[in-house]
């Protein structure tokens, strides 16, 4: 479905010098996988979703998605964009018409669709992001953070693509605000078979939506792999700057105290689970 082959990015500094930001790096990700990219600051995270979106050319190597080379032929990306759907961390970026419903109505009826199909699309968009008609009417600058990302959503969305690239949508959104977004990214994902690539710095949120983890060190790939097997790295991830869960916090300290054998506990009911039966065998003992 999507695959970087030996994909080089930098940027160009003053006296002739470069900055690298992605060296070299290769990855496949399959059709419908909810892949979340984690790294510390200026890993390179952004500008790998900006190369997959179209918005960056790489210095060097290829970039296919469903087999074609989006920057090899000249007007591919132009192909295939309607493939392609990108939210932006600021949600404000996106919206610009007078209001929610012509938001987005912007983007079928960009691409020719009939008056019928726009309509049918928006209100298929509007309903899986939980925008009712009362908002619809009011202008995008009218509503709350939360509603306005779940609006530059539905913009998006409503072109029905195949690939969803996220940049922390989530970021300045209470917990019950940050759950809807990410329940809505993943019933589009679950629903429409979608491929996401989403980036995010919580790493609480992780276990309940993707299936597996790209990290990035420095611009190059330090793993890429299932959710539960990166974690497994618990240790390693805290040596390169990364937070992890809190709970895993505790198994690693618990672990380094000799109580326990592992630290790759992700959740509270994993945790209580894992107790119950330390609990149980020493039982079985006594």
């Amino acid at each position: 479905m999507i695959k970087f082959r030996n994909v080089t990015y930098f940027y160009d500094v003053v006296g002739n010098k470069k900055k690298d930001v992605l060296k070299n790096i290769s990855f496949e990700i399959e059709k419908g996988d909810y892949v979340c990219v984690i790294g510390h600051t200026g890993s390179g995270k952004t500008t790998l979703l900006k190369i997959l979106g179209g918005m960056l050319k790489p210095k060097s190597g290829n970039v296919y998605i469903d087999g074609y080379d989006i920057f090899k032929e000249k007007n591919m990306f132009r192909k295939i964009r309607k493939d392609i759907g990108f939210i932006f961390q600021n949600a404000a970026h996106q919206l610009f018409e007078e209001t929610v419903e012509k938001d987005i109505a912007f983007g079928p009826k960009n691409f020719g669709f009939s008056k019928e199909e726009i309509e049918n699309r928006v209100k298929k968009a509007a309903l899986l992001v939980g925008l009712d008609e009362k908002t619809l009417k009011k202008s995008p600058f009218d509503v709350s953070g939360g509603q306005k990302k779940r609006a530059a959503i539905a913009g998006v969305i409503s072109l029905y693509p195949k690939v969803l690239l996220l940049d922390e949508p989530t970021c300045g959104l209470d917990p019950i605000g940050k759950k809807k977004i990410l329940d809505i990214v993943k019933k589009y994902n679950i629903e429409e078979k979608a491929t996401v690539v989403f980036i995010t710095h919580n790493m609480e949120d992780i276990f309940s939506y993707a299936n597996k983890i790209l990290v990035l060190n420095e611009g190059e790939i330090f793993s890429f792999s299932e959710v539960k097997e990166t974690f497994k790295k618990v240790e390693e991830l805290q040596e390169i700057g990364l937070d992890i869960p809190d709970i895993s916090k505790v198994f690693l300290k618990l672990k380094q105290m000799g109580i326990v054998e592992k630290c790759d506990v992700f959740s509270v009911e994993e945790a209580v689970l894992f107790i119950k039966n330390i609990i149980l065998k020493k039982e079985k003992k006594i």
